[in-house]
């Protein structure tokens, strides 16, 4: 278990929600690269996002990712990380009109698969 696995996890979980309403936006891009640019191991953040984009997974493949990496690194997921982690997911949704129904889902099964951590 190292830390930096949660941060492929971050990288996994801002890809999903920026492609929950179908495509990646460019202003999405800019903020999901100043947002990673702030956090301690946001360079592994962005190489995860940067490989589920060149495999053009889907918003569930890359969920589904980041919650084994955030499950399996439990132990690094406090209650101060899962809520900065929310909070950056939320900046994306909110980053390109407005937030769509699928991204609301998927923040709000985000925010309870974390309660289940």
């Amino acid at each position: 278990m190292k830390i930096q696995d949660i941060y492929m996890g971050l990288g996994s979980l801002v890809y999903a929600i920026a492609r929950a309403d179908g495509h990646l936006h460019p202003l999405e891009n800019k903020v999901i690269r100043q947002l990673l640019e702030q956090e301690p191991f946001g360079d592994v953040a962005r190489c995860a996002f940067t490989l589920r984009e060149f495999h053009r997974e889907t918003a569930e493949e890359a969920y589904a990712f980041a919650l084994r990496h955030f499950r399996a690194n439990r132990v690094f997921m406090d209650e101060a990380r899962k809520a900065d982690f929310v909070s950056i997911a939320e900046s994306i949704a909110r980053a390109h009109n407005d937030v769509s129904v699928n991204e609301q889902l998927l923040l709000e099964r985000l925010r309870a698969d974390f309660n289940a951590l």
